[in-house]
């Protein structure tokens, strides 16, 4: 073999050795050289020496993002008032710690925790270049949503959840089609801030409603958890563009019929002619609906010595029926 091809083959491997070695050291952040490194730092120089980058926008954060322990040790070092601003480094395409946590919900956990409780909103709300939160890229992991939202105080959750990327999609719209992922969400806030949140337009004029109503069982988990007034508004809310509402999105609508009418009374089957004037009006007005409903009002409104034990039972009897017929009226449309 000549010198020059040696030469060649002794560089080659020295290089591959040095990029072995390099690699290796940036995979192990070594908890005794992080404890080493900060303790030997003056307490007024170990934020800047936390949040300081490689050539990546890697800070100590960044590398021990999947290691909870390590993260805890290094969050440790840093006075309570200084964990934010550390979260809150970003590297290249604007990531953050909680972004690179992925789904190790430890991880999520113990960045949080370390967190004065009323800022740790201001953690989730830096997006990245596109605007997306770490709510968005956890949209589709239940467990993940959970440790987050749970470690929010209650009147910051739905703050978080309406955080917008720059498409003006919320973590529900990401999650709509992920029934699990939509419980989560939806049950760690107030029934009155459900509809508030399903509602949201993205920037293409599409609610999480419409993006949901493709899928049974997403559909079903928001409607459930929505009071019946606010179905019936929400079945009709319309698309920017296209003009169509969510109902006419419902596939196969019959099987979401009773979650869309329960605990509809007698008193509210007046509304259903507005929501389906085509498909229930002409049989409805046939019912005498608006009569019907004012004698039953005046009957259970008739002092207790004005009427006989069984006439209540008899008058919710009378509402079930009602719902019954509306339901086979509307599967005999073809719904």
């Amino acid at each position: 073999m000549s010198k020059v091809n040696l030469d060649l083959m002794t560089n080659a491997i020295k290089s591959s050795a040095d990029k072995t070695t390099k690699q290796l050291t940036d995979a192990i952040v070594d908890e005794s050289y992080i404890r080493d490194s900060l303790e030997s730092t003056p307490h007024e120089m170990r934020l800047e020496k936390v949040c300081a980058k490689d050539n990546k926008g890697n800070t100590m954060l960044h590398k021990a993002a999947n290691d909870p322990e390590l993260l805890k040790q290094i969050l440790g070092y840093l006075p309570e008032e200084h964990r934010l601003e550390a979260v809150k480094v970003i590297k290249n395409f604007g990531v953050t710690v909680l972004h690179m946590a992925k789904s190790n919900i430890k991880s999520l956990n113990a960045i949080l925790e370390s967190i004065p409780f009323e800022s740790r909103l201001d953690a989730i709300r830096i997006s990245n270049n596109y605007g997306d939160s770490v709510l968005h890229w956890k949209a589709k992991n239940p467990e993940a949503l959970k440790a987050i939202l749970e470690r929010l105080p209650e009147n910051h959750r739905i703050k978080a959840v309406l955080i917008a990327n720059n498409h003006g999609s919320t973590v529900l719209h990401w999650a709509a089609k992920n029934p699990e992922s939509l419980k989560v969400i939806l049950d760690r806030l107030d029934e009155n801030q459900r509809f508030e949140a399903v509602m949201v337009e993205s920037g293409l004029g599409y609610t999480v409603l419409h993006k949901a109503a493709e899928d049974l069982e997403s559909i079903k988990v928001i409607l459930e958890r929505l009071p019946l007034e606010k179905r019936l508004q929400a079945i009709q809310a319309k698309e920017r563009k296209s003009g169509r509402m969510v109902f006419d999105l419902l596939n196969p609508k019959r099987d979401l019929l009773p979650i869309i009418l329960k605990d509809i009374t007698a008193h509210g089957l007046a509304d259903i002619v507005n929501v389906f004037p085509k498909i229930l009006g002409s049989q409805l007005k046939q019912m005498g609906i608006r009569k019907l409903r004012h004698s039953i009002d005046r009957l259970r409104m008739l002092p207790k010595d004005h009427k006989s034990d069984l006439i209540d039972p008899m008058l919710d009897d009378l509402e079930n029926n009602l719902n019954e017929y509306l339901l086979a009226s509307i599967g005999n449309e073809g719904y």
